[in-house]
Formats: C-alpha cells, structure tokens, sequence
C-alpha cells in the first residue's frame, strides 16, 4: 500500500514538474512572439524555433488564434524565393492566388489581421480591408468595420 501511494506521488510530482515547465515554454513563446510581431523582416533562426508550437498550449481570450499560423507562414516565406511570374504579380494577386509569397513583406501583426478578416463571416468589407492591409493602407485592427 505504502508502494502505491509513493508511486502514486512520484508520477503527480513529474507530472507537476512537466506542466511548469511547458508552461514556462509557453510563456517564452509568446513573449518573443510579441517581442518581433512588429518586424517586417525577423530573424529566420527565431522563426524556425518558433513554428512549433509549444505542446499543450493553450488559447487564451488574450491570445490570438492565428499566431502560431502567422509565425508558420512567415518563417516558410522568408526561405522561399519568387519565380519570374510570381515576382511579376501584386501582393493581392498573390494572396488571390493562395500563394504564400503575398506575406513577405508583412509583419506577423498584419499578417494575423489578414487571417482573421479571411475567416470572419461578421465584417463588412473584409476583402477590401484585407487588399488595404496587404497593400499597405491599413495597420490598425481599430479601423475595421464590422456589420451591424
């Protein structure tokens, strides 16, 4: 009975020890996302660790969902080169294309925005919100619409 119970204790212990550490993970992650989601052109090695996800994290009412997707993309498309026809398209063409070179010159912030507007069903004017943001026009999650 004694061996059950500190067996018992054991595991409770390492699974502890494990929560704070992923946790600590967690929080590493997302202060280095919010450390860069301003820069246009982060460090590719800081992408490259930062495309997983730590496990178990979890999605707050603080954090946005598309995070680890706008950190996926840009560390794919900072590796990735143009062809001559790709290089000769708008941004917005691109992103009408499915093309993943639409957010090489976007920050993680707007490329974020962009995910978001493109799976909202409740904004007026998404696609239009969404060219603005990828041409540049517009910055600021204060400046869209949603319908009423």
């Amino acid at each position: 009975m004694l061996i059950a119970i500190s067996i018992i204790f054991i595991v409770f212990a390492i699974m502890l020890l494990l929560i704070m550490f992923l946790g600590l993970s967690e929080e590493k992650w997302r202060k280095t996302y919010y450390n860069i989601k301003e820069e246009q052109q982060p460090n590719i090695q800081l992408l490259k660790r930062m495309r997983y996800k730590p496990a178990f994290m979890t999605k707050t009412i603080f954090a946005d969902k598309n995070e680890h997707e706008a950190v996926r993309i840009k560390y794919h498309v900072t590796k990735a080169n143009a062809t001559n026809l790709e290089a000769t398209m708008t941004t917005y063409q691109l992103y009408e294309a499915n093309n993943m070179l639409w957010a090489k010159n976007l920050t993680l912030n707007q490329i974020e925005m962009v995910l978001y507007l493109s799976q909202s069903k409740i904004l007026a004017n998404a696609d239009e919100t969404i060219r603005n943001i990828i041409e540049g026009k517009q910055n600021n999650r204060n400046q869209i619409e949603v319908k009423t």
